[in-house]
């Protein structure tokens, strides 16, 4: 394509890729040119004839209305008619997040103690009465979907809630209890409007319960074992030099700070690598207006919400596409609502709203791969509040659809895996009743690099069958639910499982009897064995998951 042709694109329509990057790098266009490399691999392999391919990738300068310059890549959609090469359409593809204002990463001892921050506010979620953490029960709703029919539907039951929070509520039912709630439930003014729903209730109450305690098994039980590993670690340190000060006569008084320097250089080894990302995760969930961690949160969505607004405010913009990445994810969904917010400001005028709606309109699709939407949602926004109404206006400001500012065939698409521990399944976003569409779509990726969890949290772009969906969506403006995989996928393990399930047990009480009894080499031994038995455990289930995904495909 010539010069002059390229020289016209300005006066043609194109379509928005906006890209929040995941946590850790905050070069700019860094990682956007990351994902643009296999947005290439993939978009080179289709049919020319049918999805076309993109070509003329460029660095280009977009200049907004109040004269700020930004940095984007533009390139476009060819396709072949009679075996001649034909311009459909121009992309330009923008980078959000960036990181660039975390200047000081958090301590380990800060990690330690948010860590235990996030176990306590769970066990006090689930020792509460039941009108407290309002935002938390009802989006913990989405555990009885299966139960909801005919009259008895989600969003009564919300209401119902709702008002067992009001002050007339309260003072009838003034501890709020579970019991109180059926109570409530089955008194004549809610049976007789509303319908039973004290079953449904019941199982609410058992299901997000068994949630709740999983969690706190599963936290307990790591937390635990990291410091038991710690221990060992440090007790294989101090015996081995222990060994080595025996045999050259090192006094004591030189042997520990020896041990103690080792022992602080493993754990500067160890915390190094990540550091920086467990830093993004800390600032981004701190709901404490005085912390520093706020301010940088604040900062980042600001960042996030000017830059969709200079995209879908260009005139010369048809339709967007919002990709995001692991953190960058959170900052995307959050600057997004925030923007739909907007539309319903007040004091504005008519035609502005409209305007802002229309604009708005523009985002057709939001693919968030790798997402803690839903961790976050579950563990971080949530906080004991004895004012009623504070919680109620913290509900009413929480991420919704329920708003009918979206595009009518909008899609939020949640990719997701199973070897990821940052990411999960989006369950308390959901359609609202009144849309015939279903907006929210969860599917199960194989990233590449499984089942090592970083590996697995960065490989979201090298799974051939999701970035084919996100090329479809952005070249073609369509998204077809029925091309994703499947939301979660059934594995039926291999014979491997008995061997798992007796040896790592049996690894672990070696371990410890070892170590109590300063067995130094069957200690070392059985560690070495415990490792290579996990490693052994995690790739047989890797390959398992792979193979069931081959099979949907």
């Amino acid at each position: 394509m010539n010069d002059e042709a390229e020289e016209k694109t300005g006066n043609i329509g194109h379509t928005a890729l906006v890209f929040f990057h995941g946590i850790g790098n905050p070069r700019k266009l860094g990682t956007l040119t990351t994902f643009l490399d296999e947005f290439d691999r993939v978009g080179s392999s289709q049919d020319p004839q049918k999805l076309g391919v993109p070509r003329n990738f460029r660095h280009k300068i977009e200049e907004g209305e109040d004269g700020s310059s930004s940095a984007v890549v533009q390139f476009r959609r060819i396709k072949k008619f009679k075996k001649i090469d034909v311009q459909v359409k121009i992309v330009r593809a923008y980078e959000g997040y960036w990181g660039d204002d975390l200047t000081r990463p958090i301590s380990m001892l800060t990690f330690i103690l948010w860590i235990l921050k996030i176990v306590v506010n769970s066990f006090r979620i689930l020792r509460s009465p039941w009108r407290r953490y309002p935002l938390y029960r009802i989006r913990s709703l989405h555990l009885v979907d299966d139960m909801f029919s005919g009259r008895l539907t989600r969003e009564k039951l919300e209401a119902i809630y709702r008002k067992f929070g009001s002050a007339k509520k309260v003072d009838r039912w003034k501890a709020g209890t579970r019991q109180d709630f059926i109570a409530y439930l089955e008194s004549d003014e809610v049976k007789g409007t509303y319908g039973d729903f004290s079953a449904i209730a019941k199982s609410w109450f058992e299901r997000e319960k068994n949630v709740l305690r999983s969690f706190l098994f599963t936290a307990t039980s790591v937390l635990v074992f990291a410091f038991f590993m710690l221990l060992v670690v440090g007790f294989l340190i101090w015996s081995t030099l222990g060994v080595a000060a025996e045999a050259y006569s090192v006094p004591v008084a030189l042997h520990i700070p020896a041990a103690v320097s080792i022992y602080a250089l493993f754990l500067w080894l160890a915390w190094s690598p990540v550091k920086q990302r467990i830093s993004d995760v800390y600032f981004w969930t701190s709901y404490d207006e005085r912390s520093n961690g706020f301010s940088i949160r604040e900062r980042r969505i600001d960042q996030a919400e000017r830059l969709i607004q200079k995209v879908i405010k260009n005139d010369r913009c048809n339709d967007c596409v919002i990709v995001a990445h692991s953190l960058g994810s959170a900052i995307a969904t959050e600057a997004f609502f925030r923007i739909s917010d907007k539309i319903d400001a007040l004091d504005i005028s008519d035609e502005e709203r409209e305007c802002r709606r229309r604009q708005f309109q523009k985002i057709r699709f939001m693919f968030v791969a790798g997402s803690p939407i839903d961790n976050i949602f579950s563990l971080f926004q949530e906080s004991y509040v004895p004012s009623r109404r504070y919680s109620r206006i913290q509900e009413q400001k929480s991420a919704s659809f329920k708003r009918d500012h979206f595009y009518p065939s909008f899609a939020m698409v949640n990719i997701w895996s199973r070897f990821d521990p940052i990411s999960a399944r989006i369950l308390s976003l959901r359609t609202p009743e009144n849309r015939r569409n279903k907006m929210v779509f969860n599917s199960e990726s194989v990233p590449s690099g499984i089942p090592a969890p970083l590996a697995a949290h960065s490989g979201y772009f090298q799974d051939e069958a999701i970035m084919t969906e996100i090329y479809r969506a952005v070249m073609t403006g369509r998204f077809n639910p029925q091309n994703m995989r499947a939301e979660y996928l059934e594995v039926e393990l291999g014979r491997w499982k008995y061997i798992s399930f007796l040896g790592l047990p049996l690894c672990i009480i070696m371990v410890i009897g070892a170590s109590l009894f300063e067995i130094r080499l069957l200690s070392a031994g059985s560690l070495v064995a415990l490792g290579g038995l996990l490693y052994f455990t995690l790739k047989k289930y890797a390959s398992d998951v792979k193979e069931q995904a081959e099979c949907r495909s």
